[in-house]
């Protein structure tokens, strides 16, 4: 289980890094192939609808693929 949790940081954090050396054009494109909908509510309050659901997200994410 512990093994399961560090390799999934281990992505986490390799996305992290890919995203924040990623050219704007790149990140937009990240952005709008994970997020479907932003709506902001007062008091900063935010809804997010996410194109993908928590299995795929923990299944992996190829995210050079859809970055390049």
């Amino acid at each position: 289980m512990q093994d399961t949790l560090n390799a999934q940081y281990d992505d986490i954090i390799s996305w992290s890094e890919m995203y924040d050396t990623a050219s704007i054009e790149a990140k937009k494109m990240i952005v709008s192939c994970l997020i479907s909908r932003v709506e902001v509510y007062r008091d900063y309050k935010l809804h997010i609808d996410f194109k993908i659901d928590f299995e795929q997200f923990s299944g992996g994410l190829d995210i050079v693929t859809i970055a390049a």
